[in-house]
């Protein structure tokens, strides 16, 4: 409440909100996996930076060292993050498509980063949420998602197309650790409310994927009953 030129009532300011310090950029992390070695941008969230790579070496990589792998296919990257499963994965399998879906605009931007820096032409990445709901036989939605794939995610305007198609879902954020993104839970201290444009997972049973990476806090059951449908 403003009382007079210059004065300001005191109540207002000390319940003002502190603004939190800007994160320092973060240095490029040297990623080592399936006979890769490649240098990766990264978000300004520390734990983001250190946890995918750790569930690269740790889960990801020996899960896929146990199989082997057609010449070909299709994967899916749900919380595709800074890239860092999708990017090596895409290098090192040049036969196979990666769709990479990242809802958080800072990640995202430096998915594409990466994939730009690395000269990857088979990394479709879309910036939206996977969760359930929704038709396999939604032929809006699915175009507006080939039209984003047309483009490998680079074309502003195709992937605003795509966001109005979309429902919005509701998510928390951790305050520190940024890189927690969280469906539908209940409000927290440590957390603050956010919205992203959605994905049904049903609408990507028709990809076919033969490939699924899943890092998606309180969504997996409702991704995984939507890619159920792909035989």
């Amino acid at each position: 409440m403003q009382l007079d030129d210059g004065l300001t009532d005191p109540e207002s300011t000390l319940m003002a909100k502190v603004a939190k310090p800007a994160r320092k950029p973060l240095a490029p992390l040297t990623v080592r996996a399936f006979g890769q070695k490649l240098v990766l941008s990264v978000t300004s969230d520390p734990y983001l930076r250190e946890d995918s790579y750790w569930r690269l070496r740790s889960i990801y990589e020996p899960a896929l060292a146990s199989q082997s792998l057609a010449a070909r296919g299709v994967a899916v990257d749900v919380g595709a993050g800074y890239g860092c499963f999708t990017v090596p994965f895409a290098a090192a399998f040049s036969g196979w498509t990666i769709w990479a879906f990242e809802p958080d605009a800072e990640a995202f931007a430096v998915l594409l980063k990466n994939v730009q820096s690395h000269k990857l032409t088979n990394v479709v990445a879309v910036n939206a949420a996977v969760a359930g709901g929704g038709t396999a036989s939604d032929n809006d939605l699915t175009e507006a998602l080939m039209a984003v794939a047309a483009k490998r995610g680079h074309d502003v305007l195709a992937m605003a197309n795509l966001h109005a198609k979309l429902p919005q879902r509701n998510f928390r954020r951790h305050l520190d650790m940024n890189g927690i993104l969280e469906l539908d839970q209940p409000a927290h201290d440590d957390f603050e409310s956010c919205a992203f444009p959605t994905i049904p997972s049903t609408i990507l049973a028709a990809l076919n994927p033969g490939l699924l990476k899943l890092t998606a806090p309180f969504a997996e059951t409702e991704v995984l009953a939507g890619l159920g449908q792909v035989e």
